[in-house]
């Protein structure tokens, strides 16, 4: 049920910026929040929107339990509970004094409600306990929200669910959360999703979903999932960016009743889920969901499928070895997809991947942008920035240049290689050897086999791309190859020999 206010559908004369400030938690009359946003609605804004400000006398959190849905926003304001003493969001978890409690507001209420009118902002503020969404948000766009807790007790560690998602989307242009910690919401512990992108009514684009906290308590830590998904965009909901490349922009996104994120519909396209936190979700940490059901979305020869984000095919990952050499991980993949087109493949790091090997991705460790040839096919190597514990797990997204995300490949264990010991040498694993080291213009690279196979000769960069790479079979025993080196800057780069069997390396410097 939406309730509109005639009053202020006949052209309410335009008047400055101002403040309503709430110094009550009666439901309704003089002072309370329902008395402040009649009267935001009936002034029209100036240059600028509106203010409802709280100054409740007495020791909060102050709780405000409306008596019935609260009239829906039609004019731009900033619903603003920091400005209640004893507030803050500078610090984390934040400390928030305005509880909007919906139990008593009737069974298929909205706690806040956002029509007609974009470009308002709600900060500061607890929102649980009502019959349908914590915050709902139509028509226009270019709302932020930030620094609230939808879903949870005042202290944000108690699921004090919203009976459906803890927010509604079905707009553009909206902003949840942000990179600093000051903007961040606990969206945990509602009935349905944390966030729902919904374009099924009306539309959802261009929404920005950023350093959040959902699915879990305030403390980061403690499982306080919602009831389905963490994110979903559905119906239609298109340019979503979920997480992001620079710091603070992930969210975490875990223990979930359903997915982590789920893009469903075919129309819902160039939703991009990059740098988060996904872990520990009851299905899948991404899924593309064309129709009922679900599960793991198979790649396809060349990526011609569509379906939500095109059915993006995932990287293949073929090898994650950690050397104790050199104190580095490196990670090698391939990917199948459109031809001659860039990807962004993120790679993440778990403690278990899910019953069917395929992975979600607990920590981002590291990305690298990979180019498919006219075929659809790429290969790539990365040395990542900061070693990977051995026997943890490897898991890997693939996002094309429009936002399509894929959702997880499949999960490899990281191996430990120890080929430098005291006791057998640099390089025992296969008597790797380099001379002369630094180098100029080229380098030996001597090994041993112990059988008869393909051997792989590579010279990578500190950047984990391969910049000399020689490959054939060779017999069992002793063998030498010379790399040259010529075209290469100075600096320090990874000698690394593979066959099926070990790999080793030796960190080499080129010298010049």
């Amino acid at each position: 049920m939406r309730v509109l206010l005639l009053a202020a559908l006949l052209a309410p004369t335009a008047a400055a910026q101002t403040t309503f400030t709430v110094t009550t938690t009666n439901p309704s009359g003089t002072g309370s929040l329902l008395q402040a946003i009649f009267d935001a609605n009936n002034q029209r804004n100036g240059s600028a929107p509106d203010t409802i400000a709280f100054a409740i006398p007495g020791d909060g959190p102050h709780t405000i339990r409306p008596s019935s849905e609260l009239p829906a926003l039609i004019e731009a304001v900033v619903i603003d509970g920091l400005t209640q003493p004893g507030a803050d969001c500078s610090t984390w978890p934040a400390t928030l004094m305005i509880e909007l409690d919906g139990r008593n507001a009737g069974s298929s209420s909205d706690g806040l409600v956002f029509e007609i009118g974009g470009g308002s902002t709600v900060r500061g503020l607890v929102i649980n306990r009502f019959g349908d969404d914590g915050i709902d948000v139509e028509g226009e766009g270019g709302n932020t929200f930030e620094c609230n807790y939808v879903g949870t007790d005042v202290a944000g560690l108690v699921a004090r669910p919203n009976q459906d998602d803890g927010i509604t989307i079905e707009s553009f242009d909206n902003v949840v959360g942000g990179a600093s910690p000051s903007a961040r919401n606990v969206l945990s512990g509602n009935g349905q999703d944390g966030i729902e992108l919904d374009a099924f009514d009306f539309e959802a684009g261009r929404n920005t979903v950023q350093g959040n906290y959902i699915g879990v308590a305030a403390d980061g830590v403690s499982p306080l999932g919602n009831g389905d998904d963490g994110v979903e965009a559905d119906d239609g909901a298109t340019d979503t960016l979920v997480g992001g490349t620079g710091p603070g922009e992930g969210n975490v996104i875990a223990y979930n009743g359903d997915n982590g994120v789920q893009v469903d519909g075919a129309s819902s396209v160039r939703n991009a889920v990059l740098g988060n936190a996904i872990f520990g979700n009851t299905d899948r940490g991404i899924e593309l969901q064309e129709t009922t059901g679900g599960g793991q979305t198979p790649n396809d020869p060349g990526d011609g499928d569509d379906g939500p984000n095109g059915f993006q095919n995932y990287p293949v990952l073929d090898a994650a070895t950690t050397f104790a050499n050199t104190g580095t991980t490196t990670v090698e993949g391939t990917l199948d997809s459109a031809p001659n087109a860039t990807f962004r493949v993120e790679l993440f790091a778990s403690e278990v991947l899910d019953a069917d090997g395929f992975g979600e991705g607990e920590v981002f460790v590291g990305a690298v942008d990979v180019t498919t040839d006219a075929g659809g096919d790429a290969a790539f190597s990365v040395e990542l920035a900061e070693p990977v514990e051995a026997d943890l797990f490897l898991t890997a997204t693939a996002t094309d240049a429009d936002g399509n995300t894929s959702e997880f490949g499949e999960g490899i264990e990281v191996d430990f290689l120890d080929n430098v010991s005291a006791e057998d040498g640099p390089g025992s694993a296969l008597a790797l050897a380099l001379a002369p080291n630094p180098a100029t213009a080229d380098v030996a690279v001597s090994f041993d086999l112990a059988q008869t196979g393909a051997v792989e000769v590579a010279v990578v960069d500190l950047l984990g791309r391969v910049v000399r790479r020689f490959s054939g079979a060779r017999a069992a025993g002793p063998h030498g190859v010379r790399v040259p080196l010529g075209g290469l800057p100075a600096g320090l780069y990874v000698v690394r020999v593979s066959t099926a069997e070990a790999t080793a390396a030796l960190p080499l410097t080129v010298a010049r």
